[in-house]
C-alpha cells in the first residue's frame, strides 16, 4: 500500500506556503529590469529552465482573492550560484541573497510580474526556487490585504485583523496571515482549545519559547493544520500564520 502520511505532505505545503508568503510581501522597488523578453503565460519556465532549473510543480494560485501561477523549480546550485545566473540572465534584482539560506527579488516585463524566492534544499549545491507569475491588473490586487478572513476551514481569532491569504485549490491548501496586540501565548492557547474541542489533536511536541510564540501542527483525519503565532518585528503585533491542507493525491 502507498504511504498517505499527512506529514511528508504538510512539510512541503508548509514550506512553499511560507515562500508564497515571502513573495507577496517582496516589494516593488526590488523588481529588475528584464533582460528576457517576457510577456507571455510561461515564459519565466522557460527562462529558469535555459538556467538548469527544473520545473517540478506549476498550478494556479489565489494570492487575496487575485488569480496567479506558481512554479517550483529543482536547481542543481547553492544560493549564490543560482542568484548569479538568475541576475546575469534577468537583471539585477531578480536574486539578492540574504544570507547562505535564502535569496528574494522580482521582475517586470510586457505587463506581467513575477516574483522570486529561492531557498537552499539541502547542504549540497541544490536550491529550490520559488516563482509567481501575474498579470499587471492581478499584481496590483494582491498587494491589498484581505478586507476579512478567507480561511474558512479553520476559526479566525476573535477580534485579529487579516493581512493576508492565498490559496492552492489543485493542492486543497490554504494559508492565512493575521494580526492581532494580544500575546503569542494567549492565541496559541485559544486554539489549542479551540482546535482540540473540534477533533484535532497535536501531531508531534509544539516548539516554542517561555513567551509563547511558536507553532504546534494538529492532525484530524484527512486534514492538517499548522497554528504559528510569533511577535512581528516591525510592529510588536503578534502575527498569526494558519495553514490548511487536505490530503489529495496532489
Amino acid at each position: 500500500m502507498p504511504n498517505h502520511s499527512p506529514i511528508p505532505m504538510f512539510r512541503f505545503a508548509l514550506r512553499a506556503a511560507v515562500c508564497v508568503a515571502l513573495l507577496a510581501a517582496i516589494p516593488r522597488r526590488a523588481e529588475a529590469r528584464v533582460f528576457f523578453r517576457w510577456g507571455r503565460a510561461g515564459e519565466a519556465r522557460r527562462a529558469v529552465e535555459s538556467l538548469g532549473g527544473t520545473s517540478v510543480y506549476s498550478g494556479a494560485m489565489s494570492i487575496n482573492g487575485a488569480p496567479g501561477e506558481l512554479t517550483v523549480f529543482a536547481c542543481p546550485a547553492d544560493i549564490s550560484g543560482l542568484a548569479r545566473r538568475m541576475n546575469e540572465a534577468v537583471g539585477s534584482g531578480a536574486l539578492v541573497p540574504s544570507g547562505a539560506a535564502m535569496a528574494a527579488g522580482a521582475a517586470e516585463s510586457g505587463g506581467r510580474h513575477y516574483r522570486f524566492i529561492a531557498i537552499r534544499l539541502t547542504a549540497r549545491h541544490e536550491s529550490i526556487l520559488f516563482c509567481v507569475e501575474q498579470t499587471r491588473s492581478a499584481f496590483e490586487e494582491s498587494g491589498k490585504p484581505p478586507e476579512k478572513h478567507l480561511l474558512t476551514a479553520l476559526p479566525a481569532y476573535p477580534g485579529s485583523s487579516p493581512s493576508f491569504f492565498a490559496e492552492q485549490k489543485d493542492r486543497r491548501t490554504s494559508l492565512s496571515v493575521s494580526v492581532t496586540p494580544d500575546a503569542p501565548g494567549a492565541v496559541r492557547s485559544y486554539y489549542a482549545d479551540r482546535l482540540e474541542a473540534a477533533g484535532w489533536k497535536p501531531a508531534f511536541p509544539a516548539t516554542g519559547d517561555a513567551g509563547g510564540a511558536g507553532m504546534t501542527v494538529y492532525l484530524r483525519g484527512e486534514e492538517v493544520c499548522c497554528c504559528m503565532a510569533e511577535t512581528s518585528p516591525d510592529t510588536g503585533e503578534t502575527r498569526i500564520t494558519l495553514l490548511h491542507k487536505r490530503r489529495s493525491m496532489n
